[in-house]
């Protein structure tokens, strides 16, 4: 690759693309119960990133928070990978005035060198979202665990599962 295609701005359709794999690689970002709350929208050289409010699970999620940061995981994987392949882009997030789903766009500036560091930082911080994201489904588990043994469940096989109590004195029923 020569100096010249790394520095100079670049036709729309190879910028498209190069938005198409990012979309794609994004879809390997860790999502609350892998629920993949994103949807992308490409518009010649601007990829949109919006929430997709029925895939988001009321139960566990009830105000969106987990699936809207479970986006924010996607789009880091999108800029990370733009930027390892030698793209250099503007990332517009929560842009006023827009649909109140459109979280971020991405919007191609041209190639640039790779820079390997940054890249490197990059992914450091993915992993710790990913470290972020998987805590809180963890803590979940351990809640219902818990749960689950306070009302005389059991993990043997073939045992019975817990009884409801009458009563805060225990007495089962």
């Amino acid at each position: 690759m020569d100096i010249d295609t790394l520095t100079h701005p670049t036709d729309t359709r190879t910028a498209a693309e190069a938005l198409v794999d990012a979309a794609k690689t994004a879809g390997y970002a860790p999502s609350i119960h892998n629920t993949q709350p994103w949807r992308w929208r490409l518009t010649g050289n601007t990829l949109d990133l919006h929430l997709v409010r029925s895939r988001i699970m009321r139960t566990s999620d009830p105000d969106g928070r987990l699936a809207i940061l479970s986006c924010g995981a996607a789009l880091h994987h999108a800029r990370v990978a733009m930027a390892a392949h030698g793209w250099r882009i503007t990332v517009t997030r929560m842009l006023q005035g827009a649909d109140r789903d459109l979280l971020a766009r991405l919007h191609v500036d041209r190639r640039s060198p790779i820079d390997l560091t940054s890249v490197q930082q990059q992914q450091i911080t993915l992993y710790a979202a990913r470290i972020v994201l998987l805590r809180a489904q963890s803590e979940r588990l351990v809640q219902r665990v818990n749960l689950h043994l306070a009302l005389g469940g059991s993990f043997e096989p073939n045992s019975p599962p817990p009884t409801k109590t009458s009563d805060a004195s225990g007495v089962r029923r």
